[in-house]
């Protein structure tokens, strides 16, 4: 977690230069075509952050005023139940005045919410925040937990960072299985507590990140997980009782996201990849994994500009076995089959050389996207997909949405967003009035409800 961010710092810094930019055309405000429904003081939510829409109420983890706690409270953090009509905070769960409390995925099963922290904990509280167990874990839980079932018996499984995955009983938090990856050296269960959070709180680590993908690899009836982690490796797990299935090792930086696509017997996983060549030349591709851990397609992606590691955080998969993914400056939609195509996204801009004044030609689009969660009418596009790039590389403190058409092939708008962000922008009928609405939470640690004026 450490390093990652410390490469964001860095690219900030250098981004932002005033040498370096040369302004360019100004993108209309998001209000100034969506009304803002309210917005709600809440903390900072990262790529791995989801939001449970229940009856009455939107659910979200908070990091807090920040990704990285460098005092020992943050009054920020924990787990919003935050009213869905009017933005209105119910209750912040999970708090507490001592300790990293960040949280990103938070899943809800019978009343009851379970998620992990940045505490090296995992937690199931009620409703009302009264802690029901509380796990100690190897390490920081970044992402959220999923639920599968064992032949009757549901299972919840979350992975930490330094490299365990862990199945637990929803009711009583006991674990069910747990897997270690081979070069696992932190706590187990009979460690030295106070010794492995010293020593975790000086660490770097390097596995697990991000949510799992779903998907019965060895076709016994119950859910395999597979594992992106953060050092360019796949772990599939069996589901049932925690044994490793196999392991891909690459030697290309695989990121974090990664998407189930095709149908029935014909399921792959699909991700983009970078690399850089001996001439220190950037490239990305699209590779194509069989369930047997192979890499069995892997194609070059055709820009000039994919450096800095320049791939989407996320991707909408459908059901008919395709899947949309994004590159820096291309939307990319997988037909879930051998093929795809693309929809260039791509916004110019003139710069001056950080160590010289010559000018040259650049890309203002961010170099991580993240996509909206569904598909919507628009001004006469029949699907229309939100693209948010995190920042304006023009002017890194705020980011900038488009609108993309997938009938029509090409970018309809384009507008300004209040401040950075990363999370994936949340699309569904917010305040219950029949229109779409749009969530979008933001670095100034707003939760924004914009209302996207589309029939539901």
């Amino acid at each position: 977690m450490l390093r990652y961010f410390a490469v964001l710092l860095f690219l900030f810094f250098i981004g932002a230069s005033p040498r370096q930019i040369k302004p360019t055309e100004s993108f209309p405000a998001i209000e100034s075509e969506f009304p803002l429904l309210w917005k709600t003081k809440m903390g900072c939510a990262s790529f791995r952050t989801n939001i449970i829409v229940n009856k009455d109420e939107l659910i979200i983890g908070s990091n807090g005023s920040g990704f990285m706690d460098y005092n020992i409270f943050d009054k920020q953090s924990g787990v919003y139940r935050i009213n869905r009509v009017s933005g209105r905070i119910n209750k912040l769960i999970a708090n507490q005045s001592f300790g990293d409390m960040d949280v990103n995925g938070v899943l809800q099963l019978d009343n009851k919410l379970y998620f992990g922290n940045d505490n090296e904990e995992f937690l199931c509280t009620s409703m009302d925040g009264n802690i029901i167990f509380r796990n100690s874990t190897s390490g920081d839980i970044e992402h959220e937990p999923v639920l599968i079932n064992n032949n009757g018996t549901p299972a919840i499984v979350y992975a930490s960072e330094r490299g365990e995955i862990r199945a637990i009983s929803p009711s009583t938090g006991i674990t069910i299985w747990s897997y270690y990856t081979p070069d696992y050296t932190g706590w187990k269960p009979g460690d030295n507590r106070i010794i492995f959070k010293i020593g975790s709180y000086f660490s770097n680590t390097s596995s697990f990140f991000t949510k799992p993908l779903l998907i019965d690899i060895n076709k016994d009836g119950v859910m395999d997980l597979v594992y992106l982690t953060y050092d360019n490796k796949l772990y599939a797990i069996n589901g049932a009782n925690g044994h490793l299935l196999w392991l891909l090792n690459s030697d290309c930086k695989m990121n974090y996201m990664f998407t189930i696509v095709g149908n029935a017997d014909q399921k792959k996983i699909q991700m983009i990849s970078s690399e850089i060549d001996s001439a220190q030349t950037y490239s990305s591709h699209l590779l194509t994994i069989d369930l047997r851990g192979k890499i069995v397609k892997s194609e070059k992606l055709n820009s000039g500009y994919e450096y800095y590691d320049a791939n989407s955080l996320n991707a909408i998969p459908f059901t008919n076995g395709s899947a949309i993914m994004c590159t820096r400056n291309e939307l990319l939609i997988s037909d879930g089959k051998k093929n795809y195509k693309s929809i260039d996204r791509t916004i110019e801009y003139l710069r001056k050389e950080y160590f010289s004044d010559s000018i040259v030609k650049d890309i203002r689009n961010s170099r991580d996207a993240t996509l909206g969660d569904k598909v919507f009418t628009y001004e006469g596009s029949k699907k229309t997909v939100i693209v948010l790039n995190q920042w304006d590389v023009t002017e890194e403190s705020t980011g900038f949405i488009e609108l993309v058409s997938l009938d029509q092939e090409k970018v309809i708008k384009k507008f300004k967003i209040n401040s950075y962000s990363e999370m994936p922008p949340v699309i569904c009928d917010v305040n219950k009035d029949g229109y779409l609405d749009l969530l979008i939470n933001s670095k100034d640690g707003f939760l924004y409800c914009y209302n996207l004026k589309v029939k539901e």
